[in-house]
């Protein structure tokens, strides 16, 4: 029985223009239902997600999808929010690679997907673990 080929890399542009499609079909992100305040003349947020780490980024993608605005602040500067380029110690997440991490439902969006669109098939059958600075660049 012959065993599937893995997939080449197509490029995170690829990769991009299947997420844009997905996201269209969903009807994602949805429109803002959310009535815009102002207070003394200045807008209101309706939330505010206080890190730009894995979680927060999550969050705020969450919210962006529901149609609610969800601006992120973080002390960190661009590329070094969270632990994974700054304070994480370990060389490999612990975690296994197919875990979906915050993908929110979207197979885009996963660790994976994104690996593969660079690196191909076999490049992620030969992974084991995933490297925290490549899981920072990921995010």
């Amino acid at each position: 029985m012959n065993q599937p080929l893995a997939p080449a890399p197509q490029g995170l542009a690829a990769l991009e223009a299947r997420l844009r499609q997905d996201l269209s079909w969903l009807e994602i992100p949805a429109k803002q239902w959310v009535t815009p305040r102002l207070v003394d003349g200045q807008p209101v947020l309706d939330v505010a997600i206080i890190g730009g780490g894995m979680a927060g980024l999550a969050a705020a993608a969450s919210l962006t999808h529901q149609g609610i605005v969800a601006p992120i602040f973080d002390q960190s500067p661009e590329g070094y929010e969270g632990p994974w380029a700054t304070t994480a110690r370990m060389e490999t997440l612990r975690s296994p690679k197919q875990l979906t991490g915050p993908a929110l439902g979207l197979p885009a969006l996963t660790f994976r997907a994104w690996f593969e669109a660079q690196f191909g098939g076999e490049a992620w059958d030969a992974l084991d673990k995933i490297p925290r600075l490549q899981w920072m660049d990921y995010l």
